[in-house]
């Protein structure tokens, strides 16, 4: 077999490459034109592959000078004008497949020069969203307008404001701004890409999807909405097992968080928080499915109602508690020493995890070691825990809100004695 590779020439693999990627393309809109059934459409199996191979041509007859490439690509520009102009004559105005053409052009010129990743991988995305084309149109009237808008004003202060901003430290309290934005566009990411994963899917028709995505958008937010909705449901194990499901993602989405801004501390808390994810993950389902009797069998729709993390109010609010709670830790380290870290811990638990985890994460090297940094951490977490089981007795009914606090309680002890034994 190792031998018949040797033999097969480059000119071969490209031929071979060229035929299978345009063929692709050509089919995928092969099946699109007998779906339509009427109308004019441009190209099918055999146009794209003839195309692919005219760009690939060009590029060996003049392989020192792109020009005749270049006139090739304005010649099959043309072609594909006058495709779309009859398109327009017969009131039919979508121009995808001749965007297709073009790539498919490219894909062939790709080819020639031996960019093989770059073929194979636009080939294979342009495919891709060829064929997806209803589920795409269907993401975009899903999302509204003004999250969109909202998405690229904060592109914008990540990617043109946070470059400019100063990467050092001001006060003796070590605020450092670019840290502090980066923390804030980290957060906002993984909560936007929970956010929209929930808008995306049908996460309301499932207990457990809207129990993960919402423990990884916030999992204290999460748990107050699920505790309201267990109030009337007489569904306890459904909604006990929900909120420990996402508690769990509490969890992970501390492991990722600590591994972007302090490896030091991940090397000590990394692998328990994900298998104490993990196994408070199984624990919530398990207790969810078979805790349930067959009268609770009927599934709710969860409105989990979470706004979008990359609004920028939403943004400055955190960037303002993370920066309060940076003061509070330096004074707590200085001041008051590792008793005072740890009560800052347990205090912070009960509010938002997010702006303390991540100031320790910051600040943990230079002001206290790894060892203390990862134990107030953990007494940080336990505490939201214990916070999330109080808030589920008052706001559900009696039932749900003392399994719910159980089981948080039971996560809690076990990330103690990991503390009290590491």
């Amino acid at each position: 077999m190792k031998e018949m590779f040797e033999v097969i020439s480059d000119d071969v693999i490209k031929i071979v490459l060229l035929l299978g990627l345009s063929f692709l393309i050509g089919l995928e809109r092969e099946e699109e034109k007998h779906t339509r059934a009427k109308g004019y459409f441009f190209g099918g199996v055999r146009t794209y592959p003839l195309v692919a191979f005219i760009g690939f041509l060009l590029v060996l007859l003049s392989p020192e000078n792109m020009m005749l490439f270049a006139v090739g690509f304005f010649v099959i520009g043309l072609f594909l004008v006058v495709s779309y102009w009859t398109k327009i004559s017969q009131e039919e105005h979508g121009i995808t497949s001749e965007m297709a053409g073009l790539i498919t052009y490219l894909i062939g010129g790709a080819i020639a020069k031996d960019l093989y990743w770059i073929a194979v991988t636009v080939g294979i995305i342009n495919v891709l969203l060829l064929q997806m084309k209803t589920y795409l149109e269907g993401m975009a009237k899903r999302i509204a307008a003004h999250e969109i808008t909202t998405l690229v004003k904060f592109l914008l202060l990540s990617a043109v404001i946070l470059p400019v901003i100063p990467n050092q430290t001001f006060t003796v309290f070590n605020v450092n701004p670019y840290k502090t934005w980066l923390i804030i566009v980290a957060v906002s990411s993984i909560s936007y890409g929970s956010y929209l994963m929930e808008k995306l899917l049908k996460v309301k028709q499932s207990t457990f999807l809207s129990a993960i995505f919402g423990g990884l958008y916030s999992s204290t937010a999460t748990t107050v909405v699920l505790a309201k909705q267990a109030k009337d449901s007489k569904q306890s194990y459904l909604y006990s097992g929900a909120i420990m499901l996402a508690s769990s993602m509490m969890y992970l989405r501390m492991a990722v968080l600590i591994f972007f801004f302090n490896r030091e501390i991940f090397f000590v808390l990394g692998d328990f928080f994900i298998q104490l994810a993990a196994v408070s993950a199984l624990l919530g389902a398990v207790w969810s499915k078979f805790g349930t009797r067959k009268s609770e069998s009927v599934r709710p729709e969860i409105a989990l109602g979470v706004r979008n993390p990359l609004e920028l109010k939403t943004a400055f609010v955190f960037a303002s508690l993370f920066i309060l709670v940076l003061i509070l830790t330096n004074i707590a380290i200085k001041y008051f020493g590792k008793s005072g870290v740890f009560s800052l811990a347990a205090l912070a638990g009960t509010i938002d995890v997010d702006p303390f985890i991540l100031g320790l994460a910051q600040t943990g090297g230079a002001l206290t070691t790894a060892k203390i940094a990862s134990a107030a951490i953990i007494i940080a977490s336990a505490s939201n825990n214990i916070a999330k089981g109080v808030y589920t007795l008052i706001i559900a009914d009696r039932k749900t809100g003392f399994q719910a606090l159980a089981l948080l309680a039971i996560v809690s002890l076990v990330s103690f004695s990991f503390f009290l034994w590491a």
